[in-house]
């Protein structure tokens, strides 16, 4: 028992820890704000381009979100299912003339 030192530090040396990460944190974001800011050198003419593509994109997606636009719900086909049905041959023989069922399997009829 001879390292009987505190494991976390006291209050007073945290506010110092924390005051000082604070410090630390705004020089580094000045920092940085100030090279994107020399690095882009934004004239008004930028800037204004800059909003107006904000304001258009803004308004594109809350048009998107509140009104999206509709689709149809079916293709227009080249083909008429009624036409079809009007130019198919008549004399067909019909499904119980061809097939017969014999336990769940279809057999076509052999006819003489």
């Amino acid at each position: 028992m001879s390292n009987l030192n505190p494991r976390y530090p006291s209050l007073g040396e945290m506010d110092r820890l924390t005051a000082a990460a604070k410090q630390l944190r705004s020089r580094t974001v000045r920092h940085i704000a100030a090279r994107i800011n020399s690095n882009l050198k934004l004239t008004k003419t930028s800037t204004g381009l800059f909003c107006a593509f904000a304001i258009a994109a803004g308004a594109f997606w809350a048009i998107m979100v509140i009104s999206p636009p509709t689709t149809q719900a079916r293709l227009e086909s080249p083909l008429n299912p009624t036409q079809m049905e009007r130019s198919a041959a008549s004399d067909l023989q019909s499904f119980e003339q061809k097939h017969q069922r014999y336990i769940g399997v279809l057999d076509v009829l052999a006819t003489p």
